[in-house]
């Protein structure tokens, strides 16, 4: 029973990949690469824009993190004054 839902799970799996010899794969194997269209960017620009995009992604990245930072440092101080607030008035009255 196993060795048949073997079979059966390879040959299907065979059909969809395309294993040579197959119908699917012969007919992938003669279709032709289309040619890329007018309007589209060439590489170097394409290349330029991917670069940009990752250095916007990593400054952003950057500021968040900057951010963060800061708004940490805010409230620690916060925190640093009510307590020194709070202590005060106890240490001139004890």
């Amino acid at each position: 029973m196993i060795k048949i839902k073997m079979f059966i799970s390879i040959a299907v799996l065979s059909i969809v990949i395309g294993w040579p010899g197959t119908v699917l794969a012969q007919s992938t194997r003669e279709q032709p690469i289309p040619p890329r269209p007018a309007t589209a960017v060439s590489p170097l620009i394409e290349r330029y824009m991917l670069d940009e995009l990752k250095a916007l992604r990593t400054e952003l990245a950057e500021t968040r993190i900057n951010l963060v930072r800061e708004v940490t440092d805010r409230e620690l101080k916060v925190a640093e004054n009510v307590s020194n607030l709070g202590s005060g008035p106890i240490k001139l009255f004890a």
